[in-house]
Formats: C-alpha cells, sequence, structure tokens
C-alpha cells in the first residue's frame, strides 16, 4: 500500500476551499451589481457557513477513505492502465462520466425516501454565490461517492482529480449565484444560473427537474429538463411551509 499523508490531504481541502472563496468572492461583486432578484441570500450566511463546516469535516473523511481504498494493491492494474491513457482523454470522460453520475445521485436524492436527506440543501429561500454546501451526512456521502469511485479506481490520477475538483467549483458557482448569464453557445449544453435556480423552486414540480450539475443535457436525454425561456422567473425558492424543520432535523435526515 502506499503511504498516506493527513497534512498533504488538508491542505488540498484548504486550497480548493481558498479557490472557491476567491472566485466566490469575485462573483459577488457581480451578484451586487446587476442580482437576479432583490432579496440575496446574505441573511441566511451563518447557516450557510456551518454547512461549509459540515462539508469541510465530511470532505476530510472521504479524502481519507478514498486514499485507503485507492492503495490496494489489487487496482494497480487498473490504475496504471488509465495512467497510460492520453490526458485529453481522461479529462473528457471524467467529466462526463463524473457528471453523468451526478445527474443520477441527484434524482436519487428526490426520491421518495431519499428526499428527508436532500431537502436541507434546498431549504435556502435566497439563493447566492454561497448556498450550494447545504447537505445532510447521507447527502454528502451519495454526492462524494462517484468522486470516490473515480479516484479510487484511477489512482488518485492528477488529471481525474483537477477535473473533478474545476468542474465541481463551476457547477457550485454557476447553479447558485444571483444572477443570470447568457452566453448563446455554452448556454445549450452548460447549466446556467437561471437554469438551476429553477430547481430550487418550492413548486415540486420544478425542483423535480433540471437535475444536471455541470451539463444540461442530461436533462434533456432523460426527460427531466424544465426550460428557463419558457418559465416565468417569479417563483417562491425554498421548502413548502409543511416541510420547515429545524436545522438539525434536515441535517441528519
Amino acid at each position: 500500500m502506499t503511504s498516506f499523508s493527513f497534512a498533504e490531504l488538508l491542505k488540498g481541502q484548504f486550497a480548493h476551499i481558498a479557490v472557491f472563496m476567491v472566485v466566490g468572492l469575485i462573483l459577488g461583486m457581480r451578484e451586487r451589481r446587476a442580482p437576479a432578484r432583490s432579496n440575496t441570500g446574505y441573511s441566511e450566511l451563518r447557516t450557510d457557513i456551518a454547512a461549509v463546516v459540515v462539508t469541510f469535516l465530511g470532505a476530510c473523511a472521504f479524502g481519507v477513505l478514498t486514499a485507503y481504498l485507492s492503495s490496494f494493491e489489487a487496482l494497480k492494474p487498473t490504475q496504471t492502465a488509465i495512467a497510460a491513457a492520453p490526458w485529453f482523454v481522461l479529462i473528457i470522460a471524467t467529466s462526463l462520466v463524473g457528471d453523468l453520475l451526478n445527474y443520477l445521485a441527484h434524482r436519487f436524492l428526490h426520491t421518495e425516501h431519499m428526499w428527508r436527506f436532500h431537502r436541507w440543501h434546498h431549504s435556502s429561500e435566497h439563493l447566492f454565490w454561497f448556498s450550494g454546501f447545504r447537505g445532510s451526512f447521507v447527502h454528502l456521502f451519495i454526492m462524494a461517492s462517484k468522486n470516490i469511485l473515480l479516484l479510487v479506481i484511477s489512482g488518485l490520477n492528477p488529471w481525474v482529480l483537477g477535473t473533478l475538483a474545476i468542474q465541481g467549483i463551476c457547477a457550485q458557482m454557476l447553479g447558485h449565484v444571483n444572477f443570470d448569464l447568457n452566453v448563446p453557445v455554452l448556454s445549450r449544453f452548460i447549466v446556467m444560473p437561471q437554469y438551476h435556480r429553477i430547481h430550487h423552486a418550492v413548486d415540486r414540480e420544478k425542483h423535480d427537474s433540471n437535475f444536471g450539475f455541470f451539463y444540461s443535457f442530461w436533462d434533456k436525454i432523460f426527460g427531466t429538463q424544465t426550460d428557463p425561456a419558457k418559465t416565468s422567473a417569479n417563483f417562491d425558492l425554498g421548502l413548502p411551509k409543511n416541510e420547515k424543520v429545524s436545522i438539525w432535523q434536515m441535517l441528519v435526515g
């Protein structure tokens, strides 16, 4: 088995959050100049900071698990074969497979028996760039599972790790910022803020659509798309009144 350094893991997690915060603060200035909605999520900032702490602790735990599993000798032939693939193949394959698994995991969390573990993520009534961290313990594990799987079978391949990290940050940002972004070419297949905002609607029909994280074409393929161009932008965000419970209840499901 290969050696494992918890210090390196912590350094990587702090670097990930640092990049997220720097990019987020830049986007926050853009939100203030031209917000999609007049109300912002800053009134819920304490809750979101607590969510970041939970996410960070969960990421550290998942990192330890990933490093341990990836060190098994039985995986070495697969890891060696993956390492021999061209870097651009690894990036494309990781991007597509990782995002498809995100889509499927996300739909799974919206099923009848899993929704209670996911609803905290939908509890914010005013989305902004910091809103994507909310997740119960089960939610975090399910969404992290695909990263663990891809990193384990690739032996923590840097191209796989980098693609997952960068695409994850982009998806979090594009999905939750409080401004609209219209880029004609990219908007056809990349999830834009106005696209994912529909998914956070109180209305069940809306929030059971647009499950895509980074690529929107999964929703088109599987018939779960709600087109923002054909939908009124005036809808409430958050949870229905009968589902509003304490944070601790949502955190543990």
